[in-house]
C-alpha cells in the first residue's frame, strides 16, 4: 500500500480501559481519545520525506510489497474498519482497468497540495486520458 495523504486525519474515539502512562503523561481510566493518524503520518522520525509521494517506500530491493507499522489508515485491532479490505479490493481493480485501457497524463505538474475537511482530498487537477485500444 501507499500513501499520498492521509484521507480520514483523526481516528476514534476509544476509552482508555485502565490507568495509562504515555510519553510522561498519566491518561486516566475511561478517557476518550482521538489517534491523529496525520501527525502520525507525517512523522519525521518514521518516514524519509512524508511530504513526498514516495510509493517505492513500501517496496524492497527485489520489488516485494513492505509493510510499515506506522502506516493505520483503516486502524488497528477489533475496531478497525469493515471496509478495509473492501476499499483496497476496489481501488486496485478500479487502477488496474483505468491503466489498462487508458495511457494517462497529467495536463500540469500538481503543487502536492491537500483538501482538508472532515476527510482529506489532493487538490483539484486535470489529467489526459487517451484509450489504449480503438
Amino acid at each position: 500500500m501507499t500513501r499520498y495523504c492521509t484521507v480520514v486525519p483523526i481516528s476514534g474515539p476509544r476509552r482508555v480501559l485502565r490507568k495509562t502512562y504515555l510519553e510522561g503523561y498519566t491518561i486516566p481510566k475511561n478517557t476518550t481519545v482521538l489517534i491523529n493518524l496525520h501527525s502520525l503520518h507525517n512523522d519525521k522520525s518514521q518516514w524519509r520525506h512524508p511530504e513526498k509521494f514516495l510509493p517505492d517506500r513500501f517496496l524492497d530491493e527485489e520489488g516485494n510489497l513492505l509493510s510499515h507499522e506506522g502506516l493505520i489508515p483503516f486502524g488497528l485491532g477489533r475496531r478497525k474498519c469493515l471496509g478495509d479490505s473492501l476499499a483496497k479490493t476496489c481501488i486496485f481493480i478500479i487502477f488496474a482497468e483505468v491503466l489498462r485501457r487508458y495511457s494517462v497524463e497529467a495536463c500540469a505538474p500538481s503543487t502536492g497540495k491537500t483538501v482538508f475537511g472532515l476527510t482529506a482530498a489532493p487538490e483539484k487537477y486535470k489529467a489526459k486520458f487517451t484509450p489504449r485500444f480503438k
